[in-house]
């Protein structure tokens, strides 16, 4: 039994099929019926067609309905075909949806052929005196354009190197929530929605994504994340045709951008599929090539590279081969592996040979050395762990530090270095943290050095700012929040960014922020220059009580260094001020950033009481919740609720016991603003933080397509969008899941409840001739039948 999706005018209607038979009959009436007709649609033909489908009851009015499919397929709207394209509908379909964005149109083909031809000549004319170009075409034209002779997809390769490079150019200019996501990065999606097409779209991101380019490693790893789950084959499939083994670097002579993407791809694609599936792709030539680059890193370099090119190229080169064993490693079986290869290795061990550049001050300028030893420390004190190695957090010195990043106030995938002044994220959510000191008042000024030119949101906080990390909330995010952000040149605060005079800033720039409380003002500076005006919103809005924090969130693959005050600021204010290590307390265990390995093996030994709160583990468990009568939560979890975690029943109250139930206290549910307000006291409540924020932004306001997005701060909103937002058409049967927690479609006057009995799992076919049944201008109820 299938259920075919299909969408009127006046209704949607799931239409049970009894069988595959007929439901290829049908589809292939449909589709046999445009093959007879050139683009434009013959209405009356069309609606003849559809009337005799009566006797099925599919239709009610469909006259209004073929007028909106006809502006579906109207040349302006398919935006994989030029103006001019002479293709049919039937071949627009087949070109959109198998031909991976090629049009196949004679005029088209024609346009396309002129082009390569153009390309070809002036590739040749640059062959002379550019020494990259010339080394690409010696090397089979592996690197750069292919020829039309090497496959019948080499259109098709270009366009998408095309699509990546225009992605690449605006993806930093898409700020606002109004903005759609760039029709490169739908395009890309919707090619990559086909296993062929994925394929072809993960071999150019590692071939086309240049080494300067500051935003080139998240969108790898962004793309890849929002991506359909490839097979097992298809992984195995493009890794055996990319040819990996232990002296790849040597026989294949390629441009270290290569080997940084493809160590990108390779801890993207061991973090999408952790388990047996990333156990079987870690083979015996990837574990290879990635031992090989972490042990001697990169054995060439194009002529044209100087020594300190060369140098930086190494150390970032390294420095991805290890988060990609780090990825990998979150497997049981490949982590037990991975050791193993380190104490096999002939010589000293290359993590502890790598941990020496943080010690190493001839490096100091090196921030890609500098990036590397962290990593590696950091590896060697969670991940691969040598017994005769004490931890990083027992020889710090950490005596003088009394302000700090805060471990226990920080999203749950963000690195934090031993003496707490350094973080880092090589993740592809949005990761955050604030500083253990609050002011209320006075002058305060701090530095963060940048190691990475990519995208952070440096700035100032209260308690009341969210870390909703996969939700993209972070610094500047909301209205407790401020932020600068020197990568995209802007200042964001309440999720709405203003442009900046300052340049984009550079690994080693130094970021000062200067914390006016009497003067209202939070000013941002660059290198000691500071904007011209400082922003006054943040204070405004700032109530008497509230302290104000540091605080910072983080993209892929970006680490800062903080400075409270600890050593010399590099740069004056230009007035008085305070720092906060001046001030600040620190306890012992405040100022011991514990391994997480070593945390959970901490944990494990801890006793909680049995009658403690189910969600935080922290208090005991004091609370019942009205009208369903579930309990085991404390009444600091219940008051960041407005569902109850086990029935998804809206509170009404909130009863809290004493004295083993002999006392009863009624509390009535607090408003929407009122829960906003509760400050996060600890990590483990952040998962009901999430689930309130998710019920709050669908209780109310302009409703999207799935969901409503926080903001463009976080790019991997933009990736998120885009994949929900492209088009699809399954090539095998896939669930539908309707969550009523999230899906709200504003369009057909129906909300389905916030239930877990609401997820209804389906078997859905349908044909692209419908995929945009949801933009129809008249809301419409739901029918099923």
């Amino acid at each position: 039994m299938f259920f075919f999706l299909l969408p009127i005018h006046s209704y949607i209607l799931l239409i049970p099929v009894p069988s595959t038979p007929l439901l290829l009959f049908f589809i292939v009436f449909l589709t046999s019926f445009f093959a007879k007709h050139s683009f434009p649609i013959d209405f009356r033909s069309l609606q003849m067609a559809f009337a005799g489908l009566a006797d099925l009851r599919l239709f009610d009015n469909v006259s209004q309905y073929i007028n909106a499919l006809a502006g579906e397929f109207s040349p302006d709207t398919t935006h994989l075909h030029d103006h001019n394209c002479k293709c049919s509908i039937v071949d627009r379909l087949w070109c959109d949806y198998f031909g991976m964005g090629t049009c196949i149109s004679r005029e088209a083909r024609a346009r396309r052929k002129e082009r390569k031809r153009n390309n070809k000549r002036l590739r040749e004319a640059r062959n002379a005196s550019s020494p990259r170009d010339h080394h690409n075409i010696s090397n089979g034209g592996r690197y750069g354009h292919r020829s039309r002779s090497e496959g019948g997809n080499g259109d098709v390769r270009d366009d998408i190197k095309e699509l990546i490079i225009e992605t690449l150019e605006v993806i930093r200019t898409l700020v606002n929530n109004e903005q759609e996501p760039p029709q490169s990065l739908l395009k890309l999606n919707f090619i990559a929605d086909e296993e062929k097409g994925w394929m072809l779209v993960v071999k150019a991101l590692i071939y086309t994504i240049p080494e300067n380019d500051p935003l080139g490693p998240a969108v790898i790893s962004l793309f890849l994340d929002e991506c359909p789950l490839p097979s097992k084959e298809s992984v195995q499939t493009l890794l055996n045709s990319l040819g990996l083994s232990d002296d790849f670097v040597e026989s294949k002579h390629l441009p270290p951008s290569w080997h940084k993407n493809m160590c990108i791809v390779l801890g993207s694609l061991a973090e999408k599929m952790a388990g047996t599936a990333a156990v079987t792709i870690f083979n015996n030539n990837i574990r290879g090539y990635l031992m090989k680059m972490i042990s001697y890193g990169l054995t060439y370099f194009p002529p044209a590279y100087g020594k300190s090119l060369k140098e930086k190229n190494t150390h970032s080169v390294r420095m991805f081969a290890l988060l990609a064993l780090e990825k990998f490693a979150q497997t049981r079986e490949n982590q037990i592996t991975i050791s193993k290869m380190f104490s096999d290795n002939s010589g000293s061990h290359p993590l502890l040979k790598m941990e020496e550049y943080l010690k190493n001050e001839d490096v100091v300028r090196y921030w890609n050395a500098k990036q590397e030893g962290f990593c590696a420390q950091w590896a060697l004190d969670n991940i691969f762990i040598l017994p005769n190695r004490p931890y990083s957090y027992e020889t710090c010195e950490t005596s003088q530090i009394n302000a700090m990043l805060n471990h226990e106030d920080v999203s749950e995938y963000l690195k934090i270095g031993p003496d707490g002044l350094e973080a880092r994220c090589d993740v592809s959510s949005f990761e955050s943290v604030r500083c253990t000191f609050e002011v209320m008042d006075g002058v305060w000024y701090y530095e963060a050095t940048v190691l990475t030119s990519g995208v952070m949101q440096i700035g100032l906080a209260t308690k009341r700012s969210r870390f909703l990390n996969h939700e993209g909330y972070g610094i500047g995010d909301d209205a407790s929040s401020v932020a600068y952000d020197g990568c995209r040149q802007l200042v964001w605060y309440n999720a709405k960014s203003q442009k900046h005079e300052h340049d984009n800033w550079q690994p080693g720039d130094v970021i000062g922020v200067l914390l006016n409380i009497p003067s209202g003002e939070v000013v941002f500076f660059l290198n000691g220059i500071p904007l011209r005006e400082p922003n006054t919103e943040f204070l405004s809005n700032r109530q008497p009580a509230e302290g104000v924090f540091a605080a910072a969130s983080f993209m892929s693959f970006q680490q800062c260094r903080f400075n409270f005050g600890a050593s010399r600021f590099k740069f004056n204010p230009g007035r008085t001020f305070r720092h906060f290590n001046e001030f600040g307390r620190l306890t012992t265990a405040q100022r011991t950033i514990i391994p997480r390995r070593v945390r959970l093996e901490q944990l494990e030994k801890e006793h909680i009481p049995d009658d403690y709160c189910t969600i935080c583990f922290a208090a005991p468990a004091s609370t019942q919740l009205e009208p369903c009568n579930h309990d085991g939560f404390c009444s600091d979890c219940c008051n960041m609720m407005d569902h109850c975690p086990l029935c998804r029943t809206p509170i009404q109250d909130r009863i809290q016991k004493f004295n083993n139930n002999t006392k009863f206290d009624t509390v009535k549910s607090p408003s929407h603003s009122s829960i906003s307000a509760f400050q996060r006291v600890n990590s483990q409540r952040r998962s009901i933080r999430a689930t309130s924020a998710i019920t709050n932004s669908s209780s109310g306001g302009d409703t999207v397509w799935m969901n409503k997005f926080s903001g463009r701060s976080n790019l991997s909103n933009i990736f998120r969008q885009s994949a929900q937002l492209r088009r699809k058409i399954p090539t095998q049967h896939r669930p539908l899941l309707l969550p009523g927690g999230i899906l709200k479609f504003n369009m057909f006057s129906c909300n389905i409840p916030a239930s877990c009995c609401s997820i209804c799992p389906l078997t859905v076919i349908y044909i692209p001739l419908f995929n945009h049944f949801l933009e129809l201008s008249h809301p419409s109820p739901v029918y099923i039948l």
